[in-house]
């Protein structure tokens, strides 16, 4: 059973010593970006542990993820000083403000109390302003991407032609609707192509395995459920789809590791001495990752239900600006049979008064029409302006037409629930046919 379904079997001990003997060591994109947020000390205690490996490492797709997020990651550090300031400023004014409701009280004395606190609050503050004036300018000179460099000098694969990847964002798209690992937890928080990113990364290890017929090993800091097998919100240990497939189309062995743990295992099998304190810190960032990327998770998910209520209202609203229209145009059509029918004297005031009733009627549902449109082009900029669409099955571009004219493309997004999915491409499709037929310019252009 065990060669059916090895991606549910932990190596033993003899199969770990024969993997780390022989295999390649694939770093992820979030292994390099770390780097900058980890201590020196820590910092250069995994460096030398890659340097040590270095002639068996490999990069491509997180070589290009690493260069196009340096310089944001960089300036999120630069960043913290301010932030760490603007909470120092807040908490203060907040404590003032608390504390100046008991200077009436017979024993506490809250003037002393603020002093001392304000104090503290300008001692820290100095610290902080010393520490940043030490901090390295790394947009002028980057220290780590310079020990990057000449540490994956000749480790970089070759990239996809555009054809192949055009075929990989197909497949994806087909894998991420059946769940399949990995990446497709990543159209939650991703835009565009980046969404395959992981996916291009698979690929292109698998064809490493493949043609230079050596196992491998991923270092991540990834953690979500589309690249590992998780329990009880532990992880067991690398997706057994992913094992599968690597054994089944490179015919070698896989294995993953976060580097906390990578760390732990190249104390015993390269006998590199490792302090704690280094594990600890990098178990922590990967914490903290964990839980920015959750938040943006939620928010992402909470954009994407606000653009599927939009959406249905855009709809909703359209098909009654539609069959307002009609109205107008039965209506006054009915006013110009009025006009040139026969008139005598007798019913000329009857005439008069029912002409009067219908271009009221018209007056009235020309008001409401324009209301529609004013509602219809805001909840349009809406859908516009949000980059996200949930996905539909076509993955094409969705069509927003302006009241000016002007139209406006909002890019399908995969990764979304079966529900989802086929919700939006059911609407986003009924929105297309209303908005960009023929016969619906005409009929816009017949009711004015």
């Amino acid at each position: 059973m065990r060669k059916t379904f090895p991606g549910y079997y932990r190596p033993s001990e003899p199969e770990f010593r024969r993997l780390w003997d022989r295999c390649i060591f694939v770093l992820d994109a979030n292994v390099l970006l770390n780097l900058y947020r980890y201590s020196d000390v820590t910092r250069k205690k995994l460096l030398d542990i890659l340097l040590k490996i270095q002639s068996r490492l490999w990069v491509h797709q997180a070589a290009l993820e690493y260069q196009r997020n340096r310089l944001e990651v960089i300036s999120a550090q630069r960043e913290a000083y301010k932030q760490i300031e603007q909470l120092l400023t807040d908490t203060r004014k907040k404590l003032e403000g608390q504390l100046k409701g008991y200077k009436r009280h017979p024993l506490i004395d809250a003037d002393r109390l603020l002093t001392s606190i304000n104090g503290a609050f300008e001692a820290e503050a100095a610290e902080l302003g010393k520490v940043r004036e030490k901090h390295p300018d790394l947009l002028l000179k980057d220290d780590v991407r310079d020990a990057l460099t000449k540490l994956l000098d000749g480790k970089v694969g070759q990239p996809y032609t555009d054809e192949r990847l055009k075929q990989i964002y197909k497949e994806g798209e087909e894998r991420y609707a059946k769940l399949r690992p990995p990446g497709y937890r990543d159209g939650k928080s991703k835009n565009g192509d980046a969404v395959f990113g992981d996916l291009v990364l698979w690929f292109q290890v698998i064809d490493k395995a493949a043609s230079d017929n050596v196992p491998v090993v991923i270092v991540t800091d990834d953690v979500k459920e589309d690249w590992w097998w998780r329990h009880e919100g532990k992880i067991v240990g690398p997706a057994p789809e992913l094992v599968d497939e690597i054994r089944t189309k490179a015919k070698v062995d896989f294995y993953m590791y976060v580097p906390d743990q990578f760390m732990v295992y190249a104390r015993d099998y390269l006998k590199e001495q490792i302090d704690q304190g280094a594990i600890d810190e990098i178990r922590e960032v990967r914490a903290l990752d964990e839980q920015r990327r959750l938040r943006d998770e939620k928010a992402f998910t909470q954009r994407a239900r606000r653009l599927r209520e939009y959406r249905h209202n855009l709809i909703a609203l359209e098909s009654e600006a539609s069959e307002l229209g009609a109205e107008i145009s039965s209506v006054n059509r009915r006013l110009g049979e009025i006009a040139i029918e026969p008139a005598d004297l007798r019913d000329t005031s009857e005439r008069r008064a029912l002409t009067a009733t219908l271009l009221a009627r018209v007056e009235e549902m020309e008001a409401r029409r324009h209301l529609l449109e004013d509602r219809r082009n805001e909840l349009a900029h809406h859908l516009a302006e949000g980059s996200l669409v949930l996905h539909g099955d076509s993955g094409r571009e969705r069509i927003v037409r302006m009241r000016d004219g002007t139209i406006r493309r909002v890019q399908m997004h995969p990764g979304f629930s079966e529900r989802d999915r086929s919700e939006l491409a059911r609407t986003a499709t009924v929105a297309e046919r209303r908005e960009d037929t023929p016969a619906h310019a005409e009929e816009r252009k017949k009711n004015g």
